[in-house]
């Protein structure tokens, strides 16, 4: 055997399956279970939110089908408008009837959004209260979401000498390339959305009702959005070339960490009242 050998050798090679079991002809994948699992955990805390601002559990799930709605539809549209715009190009129509296409974390916050203003709009919530209510839901969401990539070898990250760095055999095979070395980006942004998740949970517990308009939705957009900013910069290039200084992830970011900067900033003056009060 010779160094090189040795060397791949000292890594963990990822050859599990996708499948989690078969039932009958249908295949029930991790992915599945872990999207199903984020819509479940998402409802709890979205209806936990709402009772607690005194409205009822049927303006609650109201907005659940749009949530889900918001997500599937643009999670997809977005993998094909940002990662795969020639596809567009050549075939416009495609969008809406080619779902076999990959899954934009950032095409399905997109969806939420349009999902919230629709949802503030019939309801009578203002839109940045809806948008608190659901930030401490979204993180764990995209927890299970990346766990998913993890079983499916996807969304590697770039080549790595680091202890704990994987060999995604299934992905390496599918690019023609040999046994490599890579960083688990999506275990990264698994321990982000809990991070980011713990921090919105903390402030929720010590706030509760009190919180300004705005905190919530303030710290999720530049908190998670600044840390997937970060983590690009380890994750193997999608659509943009090696020589071009960002990643389309870093690019798709940048509008969600200025609007979240500037909801701190416009309402710190409430936030820094708030916990004067506090002291």
């Amino acid at each position: 055997m010779n160094e090189a050998n040795r060397h791949i050798d000292t890594f963990w090679t990822h050859d599990l399956s996708p499948i989690f079991f078969h039932l009958g002809p249908f295949e029930v994948r991790y992915y599945g279970i872990l999207f199903a699992a984020m819509l479940v955990i998402g409802s709890c805390l979205w209806r936990s939110q709402i009772l607690r601002a005194g409205r009822d559990e049927a303006t609650a799930n109201a907005f659940l089908w749009m949530a889900i709605a918001g997500i599937i539809v643009g999670g997809h549209l977005g993998s094909t408008l940002f990662y795969e715009p020639w596809q567009f190009i050549l075939n416009p129509m495609q969008v809406f009837t080619h779902w076999r296409s990959g899954f934009a974390s950032h095409g399905a916050a997109m969806g939420l959004l349009a999902a919230l203003w629709i949802f503030s709009r019939r309801y009578k919530m203002p839109m940045l209260e809806a948008c608190d209510r659901l930030s401490i839901a979204i993180p764990l969401g995209t927890s299970c979401i990346r766990l998913g990539n993890f079983f499916n070898a996807e969304i590697v990250g770039r080549p790595t000498d680091i202890p704990w760095a994987i060999i995604f055999s299934s992905y390496d095979k599918l690019m023609g390339l040999p046994p490599t070395p890579r960083h688990p980006t999506q275990i990264y942004e698994m321990l982000v959305g809990i991070i980011v998740f713990v921090l919105l949970y903390i402030v929720d517990r010590k706030l509760g009702e009190r919180r300004p308009h705005g905190l919530m939705a303030g710290l999720f957009l530049a908190g998670y959005f600044s840390l997937r900013f970060f983590l690009e910069f380890f994750k193997e290039y999608q659509v943009l070339s090696a020589s071009f200084p960002l990643t389309m992830g870093q690019i798709l970011s940048i509008p969600f960490i200025i609007a979240g900067m500037a909801i701190l900033i416009k309402h710190g003056k409430g936030f820094s009242c708030l916990l004067h009060k506090e002291q």
